[in-house]
């Protein structure tokens, strides 16, 4: 009886041995293939990963610079507005405008405003109850109460604003201690821009 591995002569085919041994070396090449690109793939995911790390660390030193640099400036204005003795605070005189076109400026403002069209969209439909009528009326009557409420509000801002600016630009006192308010609120930001992590 003959072994396995061995053929008969002048058989063409394979034993089952030489074919295991052919499988085996073709699966070690085939693996070793494998892991060649895989490494292959992990060195060029080390070299991704460590480029990225270096860009971050650029990003992070790039954002304290800044940092830093605004809480710089941040100082540099308080200390302009303690030391500042040039006299009463005056606004820039601003050229006349008239009337109609200040309107229309504030118009464009609100129309190109997209926080005043979500807040409408967002808070304005609760109060719609469309068993009451017509919801498009209810909507636009709400829309006009809105408008009366917040122009009264911003009048009053506007009349008392204009009120206390005479008061205070009249009272050396009170310009001082707006100059020190003013000062220690640029100090406050300073040290939080300067403290925070993010």
């Amino acid at each position: 009886m003959r072994a396995p591995s061995q053929r008969p002569p002048g058989s063409a085919g394979f034993s089952l041995v030489e074919l295991a041994i052919v499988l085996l070396v073709v699966t070690l090449m085939l693996s070793s293939l494998l892991y060649t690109l895989s490494a292959q793939t992990e060195q060029r995911n080390f070299e991704d990963t460590r480029r990225r790390l270096e860009q971050a660390r650029e990003l992070v030193l790039a954002f304290a610079i800044v940092k830093y640099a605004g809480a710089l400036y941040l100082l540099y204005l308080a200390w302009r507005a303690a030391t500042d003795r040039s006299g009463p605070l005056q606004a820039a005189p601003l050229p006349p405008r008239r009337a109609h076109r200040a309107f229309l400026d504030g118009v464009v403002t609100n129309l190109f405003n997209p926080k005043v069209a979500l807040f409408i969209l967002a808070f304005l439909p609760q109060f719609v109850d469309s068993s009451r009528g017509s919801v498009a009326g209810q909507i636009l009557f709400l829309g006009l109460l809105f408008n009366i409420g917040g122009t009264s509000v911003l009048l009053a801002v506007a009349l008392s604003a204009s009120a206390a600016r005479e008061r205070i630009l009249g009272s050396r006192r009170a310009v001082l201690a707006l100059r020190w308010i003013t000062a220690s609120l640029f100090v406050g930001l300073a040290a939080r821009m300067a403290l925070s992590q993010r």
